[in-house]
């Protein structure tokens, strides 16, 4: 058994006897979704954004994106993936996003990389 996620960077870890952690069961049949990698991002402060985070479910399931470490003024569609708005602050923040079936979920990091103005 093993687990990975945002606190192992990906990486799986075994899981043995009286382990903290445990990897509950996808349920028979479903697969994760895949998310794609995207690539880090580059904005100015006051740019209107727009960036649709491309994952897919090989069992057709609907699909509930997230993302933490956006920069400021900028939110996620849950629905569709679709990250947008206008950038109020400068800075670089790391993101995590996700997408998540349900009982799978898929996880990918970037860098966004806002300068001033």
């Amino acid at each position: 058994m093993s687990w990975a996620g945002p606190d192992t960077a990906d990486a799986r870890v075994p899981l043995g006897p009286g382990g903290l952690f445990h990897q509950p069961s996808n349920g028979p049949g479903n697969r994760p979704p895949v998310l794609a990698m995207p690539a880090d991002q580059r904005s100015r402060r006051g740019d209107a954004v727009s960036l649709v985070l491309d994952a897919s479910d090989a069992d057709g399931d609907a699909l509930y994106f997230d993302a933490v470490g956006l920069p400021s003024g900028l939110a996620i569609d849950h629905g569709t993936g679709r990250i947008s708005g206008t950038i109020t602050e400068s800075g670089t923040t790391a993101v995590t996003a996700s997408a998540s079936d349900g009982p799978g979920v898929s996880v990918a990091r970037f860098t966004w990389v806002v300068e001033g103005n």
